[in-house]
């Protein structure tokens, strides 16, 4: 559930800078917003599941011209968007979650919406998602011995094969399963696919393509410095205003001279005596401490040894600190959360009576 993960979430979107990112399992539904669950900068689409679990989404950097092809859907847990390349073919994208081997109509659905996406005349297709078919040895490009479900897992690969798609992830993502698979048409145009210590149980894929989209010019923002406002001489100004505008009602002035002189004033008067500087990215999440950081990267560091080595050892190390990392990073979201409801200890004892009661941030008792 990407609703419990938010500071992990936004930890990995920090470290990686991704453009694009799929998810699924999302385990949310119309209730929750996308503010809540994902970092600001990215355009969010979604398709939530109507029961619990499941549930399928898109994020997409916001610079980039990206829009939603619902046409392209079917019943089935998929979701379709594009993003516009600059003198290139447009990249359709999906995010696909099969809850289990066996669901057969699950996979028949997706071979609807893929024959009908492979059909659009030079699209890019990156489809990823959760296929839950571990059946497959996507290195050797076979089935491995004693595979369940032969037909399902073979018919998917006719599937591939009959709309010139190719699976390019070949690391598991789940022990020793690839469950989360990266298909496109474009094979080339990938510079690099790893595997990444996930937020779940499910490790990550992790890819650069090799393209150009188009992006949307974004305006530069004024963010105005108020605490270092000249406001005296601010002051001043307003009421040099208030008293231009009194002489031009009563010499009944037209209403939309006496609105641009109010308004060109003003601003000339906020320019002047009020700093400003130019936005700039956001930080990185407060409710990630140095320490914790240190810790992810040991994680990482641990993460790319046990893969190496396959070492028990190296894996016991490795799940114990990512069982840590988890750990502190609820610790310190509901930190910073507490930081924020709760009002100051100074305040509290100044404007509040010895039987008064104010509620507190959450807390989490173990």
């Amino acid at each position: 559930s990407i609703k419990t993960k938010q500071c992990q979430v936004k930890n990995l979107v920090e470290g990686t800078h991704p453009d694009i990112v799929i998810g699924t399992e999302t385990w949310i539904d119309s209730s929750i917003k996308d503010s809540q669950i994902f970092p600001s900068g990215y355009k969010i689409y979604r398709k939530d599941r109507q029961l619990c679990g499941g549930g399928v989404l898109i994020a997409i950097k916001d610079t980039y011209i990206s829009s939603p092809v619902p046409e392209l859907d079917t019943d089935c847990e998929i979701i379709w968007c594009k993003i516009e390349l600059a003198g290139q073919k447009n990249m359709y994208i999906s995010s696909f979650y099969n809850p289990k081997t066996a669901n057969e109509p699950g996979y028949l659905e997706y071979k609807g919406s893929i024959d009908q996406t492979a059909s659009i005349k030079n699209c890019f297709i990156v489809s990823g998602g959760d296929f839950n078919l571990p059946g497959w040895d996507w290195k050797a490009n076979c089935l491995k011995d004693n595979t369940q479900h032969v037909g399902i897992h073979q018919r998917f690969g006719d599937i591939l094969d009959d709309n010139g798609l190719l699976q390019i992830v070949e690391e598991p993502t789940r022990q020793t399963n690839t469950l989360d698979l990266l298909i496109t048409n474009h094979p080339n145009s990938f510079t690099r696919v790893e595997i990444l210590p996930g937020v779940s149980d499910h490790d990550i894929v992790f890819a650069e393509i090799s393209v150009i989209p188009s992006r949307k010019k974004q305006a530069a923002r004024k963010i105005h410095l108020y605490s270092k406002a000249n406001w005296d001489t601010m002051r001043e100004d307003i009421n040099n205003i208030k008293n231009e505008i009194e002489t031009m009602t009563t010499s009944k002035s037209n209403i939309n001279d006496i609105w641009l002189v109010f308004k060109t004033s003003l601003e000339k008067s906020v320019n002047l005596n009020i700093p400003h500087k130019q936005a700039r990215t956001k930080d990185s999440p407060p409710c990630i401490s140095r320490d914790l950081r240190r810790l992810i990267r040991k994680r990482d560091r641990l993460y790319k040894k046990k893969k190496k080595s396959h070492d028990k050892k190296d894996s016991e190390k490795y799940k114990t600190i990512k069982r840590q990392v988890q750990q502190g990073l609820r610790r310190s979201y509901w930190k910073y959360v507490e930081s924020i409801v709760t009002p100051p200890e100074d305040n509290i004892i100044e404007n509040r009576g010895s039987g008064d009661h104010y509620p507190r941030g959450p807390k989490h008792n173990k």
